[in-house]
């Protein structure tokens, strides 16, 4: 018999960003799909990085497949492929794309390959070229993928595993839509961080202001139903503080230290990094309520490749002047986010990378 076994089954993945060797367990393999010999234009794109680079992946796992029976629906696992991919691109900070289920319970399938755009204007970005990123440095090696692979197959589903992968579903699919709506890449990274900071529980002394904690003291003092003030405090979201509070909870001394920006003086640094990352959030509200363009001011400058603005924002709106002057472009907010994911594991005892350790977490409590 040829026909392929039912618990067999095969997605195929790609990245614009070149990797080496192949992850090989019993759990999972992540292999090479190598262009046809006859294939003259997919390998000549694929030499160096340019705006057509693309490398293909496949990835073979195994899975029981279901007791044959009436009204019994055969599986779709394409779902793996999207983990696979997720994991993947937050672990080497790259973009990954899932094309599909090629072989899955005895039965072949075409891939989904119209999905990825023909061309790619910021090839050069971290998170698309050839080279390891510089926040960690991981070297682009399947070999070096095991930690995030673990998480995703040996742990179990808990609140950990289930923030990380759908914060990590919206930072992929901004890494995936920045080429063709910086935009959307941007909010796309806003609901990965408002992800992220749900996972944590913040006392009122940290999301509370002094104003709002001078007026609860004042309706104390009024003798007001508390049932009424802890109704205030329910409708008090603070998002934006919580926001916040998670970055400086998740970005590390490490972080400020290697960066893709070219020059000192458009980084982003522990002096600019809460301004920063307050903007981002005004910006977003200040999208959301009035639906003004700014994806061309996140754009860095290519001989800079800046991670904060290197001009004052042209623009009669002086509230939204103020916030484009503060918020970083695109390529400093995707890399505090994907430090930030990762770093959530590291925190939560998934061990990922030294530089994701600091002096408090060395006598942290686990907290999964």
């Amino acid at each position: 018999m040829l026909r392929p076994e039912q618990d067999l089954h095969k997605c195929l993945i790609s990245s614009p960003a070149s990797l080496i060797a192949e992850y090989d367990e019993s759990d999972l393999l992540i292999t090479h799909a190598f262009p046809s010999i006859n294939d003259s234009i997919l390998r000549v794109t694929q030499r160096e990085e340019n705006p057509f680079s693309r490398y293909y992946y496949v990835c073979v796992f195994r899975i029981d497949p279901p007791e044959p029976a009436e009204g019994v629906v055969v599986p779709d696992h394409s779902h793996i492929g999207n983990l696979i991919s997720i994991a993947l691109s937050i672990f080497y900070g790259k973009r990954f794309d899932n094309h599909g289920v090629i072989e899955s319970h005895g039965r072949f399938s075409m891939p989904l390959l119209n999905e990825v755009a023909p061309a790619m204007q910021y090839y050069y970005f971290g998170s698309n070229n050839h080279q390891p990123r510089k926040s960690l440095s991981i070297e682009l090696d399947l070999r070096n993928c095991k930690p995030i692979i673990d998480f995703l197959t040996k742990k179990p589903n808990n609140q950990l595993k289930h923030t990380f992968f759908t914060a990590g579903k919206f930072y992929l699919s901004s890494l995936q839509s920045v080429d063709t709506d910086m935009e959307k890449a941007f909010l796309d990274l806003v609901t990965c961080g408002e992800i992220l900071s749900n996972y944590f529980q913040y006392s009122e002394d940290e999301i509370y202001d002094s104003r709002l904690r001078e007026m609860f003291e004042r309706l104390a003092g009024k003798q007001v139903d508390q049932k009424d003030v802890e109704l205030i405090k329910s409708r008090l979201y603070q998002v934006k503080a919580r926001f916040n509070l998670t970055f400086k909870k998740l970005l590390n001394e490490h972080f400020f230290d290697k960066t893709e920006s070219l020059q000192e003086f458009t980084r982003l640094t522990t002096e600019n990094i809460e301004s920063c990352i307050k903007a981002v959030y005004d910006l977003r509200s200040k999208y959301v309520h009035t639906g003004i363009d700014f994806g061309h001011w996140l754009v860095p400058h290519r001989n800079f490749m800046n991670e904060i603005q290197l001009r004052m924002p042209v623009v009669e709106d002086k509230e939204l002047k103020k916030i484009l002057s503060k918020v970083p472009t695109y390529i400093g907010l995707e890399r505090a986010m994907r430090f930030a994911l990762l770093r959530l594991l590291h925190i939560n005892n998934v061990y990922i990378h030294a530089e994701l350790n600091n002096d408090v977490d060395k006598n942290r409590e686990p907290t999964e």
